[in-house]
């Protein structure tokens, strides 16, 4: 009894012992991050309210309304369940901590005196056993009960069952998300019988990131992440409305929210491990800087507002030797809606001037394949369905900005809004910068149906600017000034040599505009809307594909649609008179060049571009009935879709074939006026470039099916446009087809590739064709007039 005391006095000490140590160790590596708990779930929700300056005018006074600035969050009760959802094994630590520490110091002072004497006690008997033993021993053998018992086991021999208790129950995977939603509501001003005026100045800013960092190597189900960042401040600012009185509102406002934070994990050598799903969203509400007026109501707003959101970052994993692993899906998303610096009456009188800017960032990159800065980066090389790209990216925008309408009033913004010279010079202005995601990469190597990407990038502003519209009344818009650029996806890079059904890419691209600027309509009334615009809208850009040795493998289909569509320059009356003037320049890019390389393959290195240039525009109209209509339109517009491709599919089998199918056609009403009893004038300048594609060419040398060598064009290099002004508008469609040994100079997809997505080299080629005097086609037409 006392030997099994001793052994079992002496095992709680050890793991009393072990029991600190590994505490010690755990608040060691702890790493203190809020923004990285330990557990799988973090969700979070901010709502920080600014409410400031707001003021409502009635008959007794001008009340001001009282403020507020504080914020809502989630964070108590997330971090609460955070908490409990941690790992089991952290939480026990952290509760026999404490009681292993208080217990230590007594164990000491009860056990020791009395293992000193246990130890003596112990130490006697045994030299006493052994003296017996070795007595008998000389006086014969041992007896056989003796024996048996030296063959049995001892009980010390036998290792019990036991549970190694893992540092993370849920194997990595993780869930994050974070939704950041600021309120601004400040300078807003409201005259009911009475008289408001207000005049303020305020910022607001937030910014949460939360970077998601996990490990599902050699796991099964492991290391996965969900993970979904979204901006969205609201913007109330700078308003003044007005019934049976007056409002007037003054100053600025300025709003930002940031949900950033990148994602890394790691599926190597694992199963369904290591995939990303990650959409990111950033769309700024601005409604700032309007004049409402209704009956008998007086309002002005001379107001600048600006409203910023960014969210998401980089998402990194990585496939390799995995089965379902590494895998992404991408969805940014830059989206702000905005309604500023407009003028709206019925029985009233409403001018606005001012500026109005939003931007909004979805992702971010970090250097990848060749230190391209990339948006995506994995890899599937020698995997099964690993390593596989999904990102549809939209940059887009729904905005109206400096717009006047009047029913039974009066309403003006811009230049015509006061009289005084001094803010006829400031006028109206809108700027909006959209930015989503960017080049992605990936790898197939060696692998089956891995590697492959589908890219669905989207840039597509909607916009209404410098328009003036009334029945019974007047309503004017001048000098209205835009700017926009909307920017979605970029390039994308897989080489896929040695693989079966590996590095194939899809890749439609949208890049457009909807848009009326410019435009001035009257019903028994008098309009006018005059508008400048500067806009670049692109989308996605080079797609690059490598098969060497392989089957099914990098193949390319590329379908870049370039198609804006606009009314501007437009002026009509019914009984009254409209006015309208409008100038814009204008790049609208979808997709870009392709390429694809196999030796030595079957079914592989074939390219596929349909390419659309199809802009849509009406300008320069004037029309009247009983009334006078101009319109006055001038555009500077490049429209382009897909580039030039090349397909090399030497000593394979039905391997390095381009079949290409360019559309280019440009449809245009412009330079027309016409009047019943009065006038309509038409004037229109026109510059206008529809791309589609450029030159393709394929090699087959050796191979069991190669490319033919025969050279086509399915739409010649002429002018085929659908327009009111012949030879206003040049349209160009380009496919050849070439077959011969690739050239030593001939371009791999990683060189074209190194040129940024999101820099200007797929705007190079624009501007080099627009210098060349062959592709210029301006022309003004006649006014026409009708018979009074």
């Amino acid at each position: 009894m006392q030997t099994w005391a001793k052994r079992g006095l002496q095992t709680a000490l050890v793991t009393g012992g072990m029991l600190m140590l590994g505490t010690g160790i755990a608040s060691a590596d702890e790493t203190v991050d809020p923004d990285s708990p330990a557990g799988p779930l973090d969700a979070n929700v901010s709502v920080p309210v600014q409410i400031e300056d707001n003021a409502v005018g009635t008959p007794f006074g001008q009340a001001n309304l009282p403020g507020v600035d504080t914020e809502i969050s989630t964070k108590p009760v997330t971090d609460a369940v955070n908490k409990v959802a941690g790992p089991v094994k952290e939480k026990a630590s952290e509760a026999a901590a404490p009681a292993s520490e208080a217990a230590a110091p007594v164990s000491d002072r009860v056990t020791a005196p009395v293992q000193e004497q246990t130890d003596r006690v112990t130490d006697a008997a045994s030299e006493a056993k052994g003296t017996a033993q070795q007595a008998v021993q000389q006086t014969g053998p041992e007896p056989v009960a003796k024996q048996d018992a030296k063959q049995a086991p001892s009980p010390d021999d036998v290792t019990p069952p036991s549970v190694d208790p893992t540092d993370d129950p849920f194997m990595g995977n993780k869930i994050d998300g974070n939704l950041a939603l600021p309120i601004q509501i400040t300078g807003n001003a409201v005259g009911i019988l009475g008289d408001a005026e207000v005049e303020s100045d305020h910022e607001q800013s937030y910014e949460h990131n939360s970077d998601v960092s996990t490990d599902g190597a050699s796991g099964g189900l492991a290391g996965n992440v969900v993970a979904l960042d979204w901006a969205l401040p609201v913007q109330i600012s700078g308003n003044a409305g007005a019934l049976g009185g007056s409002a007037q509102s003054s100053g600025s406002a300025s709003q930002s929210a940031a949900t950033t934070g990148d994602v890394e994990t790691d599926g190597t050598n694992g199963a369904l491990a290591g995939n990303i799903v990650s959409p990111q969203f950033a769309t700024p509400v601005q409604l700032s800087g309007n004049a409402l007026a209704w009956f008998l109501g007086s309002s002005q707003t001379d107001f600048d507002a600006s409203s910023e959101a960014d969210s998401g970052g980089f998402l990194a994993t990585d496939g390799e030797y995995g089965g379902a692993t590494g895998n992404v899906v991408g969805a940014p998303v830059a989206l702000p809606v905005r309604v500023a610096n407009n003028a709206a009456t019925w029985g009233g009188d409403a001018d606005a001037v001012g500026s109005s800017e939003v931007a909004a960032n979805s992702g971010d990159t970090s250097p990848g394949m060749h230190d391209i800065d990339s948006y995506i980066q994995t890899t599937g090389q020698n995997g099964f369905l690993a390593g596989q790209i999904a990102q549809p990216q939209i940059a887009s925008m729904a905005s109206v900005t400096g717009t006047a309408a009047a029913w039974i009033g009066n309403a003006a913004t811009g230049g015509s809004a006061y009289s005084d010279e001094d803010r006829q010079a400031g006028a109206t202005s809108s700027d909006a910068v959209m930015t989503a995601g960017g080049a992605s990469n990936t790898n197939g190597n060696e692998a089956a149906g891995s590697g492959n990407i589908a890219d669905a990038p989207i840039a597509l502003p909607v916009e209404v600017f410098g328009v003036g519209g009334t029945w019974i009344g007047n309503a004017h818009s001048s000098d209205h000034v835009n700017s926009t650029e909307a920017v979605a996806g970029g390039d994308t890079l897989t080489p896929g040599n040695e693989s079966v059904l590996s590095s194939n890419t899809v890749a439609p691209a949208l890049a457009s505009t909807a848009e009326v600027f410019g435009v001035g309509g009257s019903w028994i009334g008098n309009a006018s809307g005059d508008a400048e615009s500067d806009k670049l809208v692109q989308s996605g850009g080079y797609n690059g594909t490598l098969a060497d040795e392989a089957s099914g493998s990098g193949n390319l289909v590329q379908v870049p649609l370039a198609a804006p569509v606009e009314v501007f320059g437009v002026g009509g009356s019914w009984i009254g008179q409209g006015i309208a003037s409008a100038e814009e320049s204008k790049e609208v890019v979808a997709g870009g060049g392709g390429n694809t390389e196999d030796d030595y393959g079957f079914v592989n290195a074939n390219l596929v571009q349909v390419p659309g240039s199809v802009p849509v525009q009406v300008f320069g109209v004037g029309g009247s009935w009983i009334g006078q209509g101009i319109g006055e339109g001038t555009t500077d517009t490049v429209s382009e879709a897909g580039g030039d491709v090349n397909a090399n599919g030497d000593k394979g089998t039905g391997a390095g074939n381009v079949g290409v199918v360019p559309v280019s056609l440009p449809t245009q009403v412009h330079g027309v006026g016409g009047s019943w009893i009065g006038n309509g004038v038409g004037t229109s300048s026109n510059l206008t470039d529809s791309i589609a594609g450029g030159d393709a060419t394929a090699s087959g040398e050796e191979g069991a099916s190669r490319a033919t060598s025969s050279r086509r064009r399915p739409v010649p290099r002429r002018p085929c446009s659908a327009s009111v002004a012949p030879g206003s508008a040049r349209a160009t469609a380009r496919a050849s087809t070439t077959s011969s040994p690739r050239p030593a100079a001939t371009p791999t997809p990683w060189v074209t590739a190194a040129r940024s997505p999101a820099t200007s080299w797929a705007r190079r080629p624009c501007r080099s064709r627009r210098s060349s005097a062959t592709r210029r086609a301006s022309w003004v037409s006649p006014a026409v007039r009708a018979p009074t």
